[in-house]
């Protein structure tokens, strides 16, 4: 596997026990764009503690993900509305 980061999710998870902060913010973006009905959405979420992304980048993510809405709920996001407010469940 080398350095770089595969982009299936199965290859992923042995990387999670290893991943560099780098590696897994790679692999944040990498799982985000997979249009799977979600399956990636779950080690996309176990890889965000250790990617250590802000709020602010994980809200520039969201488009750009296949699932926009599965991504906010994988990172305990509620989907956007448009309108002021919290946006975070914060469920814990």
């Amino acid at each position: 596997m080398g350095h770089g980061v595969a982009a299936e999710p199965a290859e992923l998870q042995g990387l999670l026990e290893t991943a560099t902060p780098g590696q897994a913010r790679k692999a944040v973006r990498e799982l985000a764009l997979i249009a799977d009905k979600g399956t990636a959405m779950q080690p996309a979420a176990r890889f965000s503690p250790v990617a250590d992304l802000a709020s602010e980048e994980l809200l520039r993510l969201r488009p750009k993900a296949a699932d926009p809405d599965g991504f906010s709920t994988a990172h305990r996001h509620r989907p956007f509305s448009g309108k002021a407010g919290p946006s975070c469940d914060c469920v814990s």
